[in-house]
């Protein structure tokens, strides 16, 4: 069975005037047929972000909403001034060594953030030459919208945002595919010891080995991004004592380690991902 999320639905007062507003933040048009029960905000393409879908309820807000808008730009302090001519209200700006951004709130209350993108934006950047060099081919996205996503924030944020699966931390490993020769991109869990890493191919327990393994067996050179840091990395598959000392690591951070061992069906793959610089 696969699912994916198609659209958001936002709850208001005032369909026609929040999916008015909401046009002008996005630059989307609202759709026909808007009426004072509902209004709809089509995705223009994948890189746009979901269908925004407002409908009128009786009952105020009241409370934080349990979910919001992350908007990610590269021209912050414009933005910033432009929602706020638009109508947003600024509630909180908060800024870490590698990432900053605004809460704000729609006219109706609702929060969103602006995210700014920078840091690790120039130190991608700054990687891509690198990268080429080492790993020809075009980047490949993954056909998982969630990995996607996943790719996207982390990179554009240093790991300010999607830099955790399941609330643990995740680095992207960049490969080049065995067979296609394309850059493919991946979270995986972050194992960590000394400046080396460790790529476990649990695969959530699957039966099968994910793709990244093979990649790595046949083009050993890849990249490592941990937070806003890009590193370039020399994978070696481990056995014996050593893939035991660093499946210990791994338990000790994901205890659900042990659970895709015992039913997986096969010896999970560990390998060492050591500079290669």
């Amino acid at each position: 069975m696969t699912m994916s999320v198609i659209g958001l639905s936002i709850d208001c007062a005032d369909p026609v005037t929040l999916a008015g507003f909401w046009s002008e933040v996005l630059g989307r048009p609202v759709n026909p047929g808007a009426d004072a029960e509902s209004a709809a905000i089509d995705a223009a393409d994948q890189a746009s972000g979901p269908r925004l879908a407002f409908h009128r309820v009786p009952e105020p807000k009241t409370v934080k909403n349990r979910l919001h808008l992350d908007l990610r730009t590269d021209e912050f302090e414009a933005e910033s001034k432009r929602l706020i001519d638009l109508g947003a209200t600024p509630i909180r700006d908060i800024e870490r060594a590698n990432a900053r951004w605004t809460t704000f709130a729609d006219p109706e209350g609702n929060e969103f953030d602006l995210v700014a993108a920078r840091g690790a934006a120039r130190a991608a950047a700054q990687a891509v030459p690198r990268a080429q060099a080492t790993q020809a081919g075009e980047y490949r996205p993954s056909p998982s919208e969630r990995v996607r996503d996943q790719v996207s924030r982390y990179e554009a944020t240093g790991g300010a945002e999607g830099g955790e699966l399941g609330g643990l931390p995740v680095i992207i490993l960049t490969t080049t595919g065995a067979r296609s020769g394309a850059v493919r991109k991946t979270p995986i869990m972050r194992v960590e010891s000394g400046g080396v890493y460790a790529a476990i191919a649990s695969y959530a327990g699957n039966p099968n080995n994910p793709q990244w393994y093979y990649n790595l067996v046949a083009r050993p050179e890849a990249l490592v991004q941990d937070g806003e840091e890009v590193r370039r990395v020399r994978a070696r598959e481990l056995s014996g004592a050593e893939k035991q000392r660093w499946w210990d690591a791994a338990d000790a951070i994901n205890p659900a380690y042990a659970r895709y061992r015992a039913g997986a069906g096969r010896d999970i793959p560990v390998l060492a991902l050591e500079p290669a610089d």
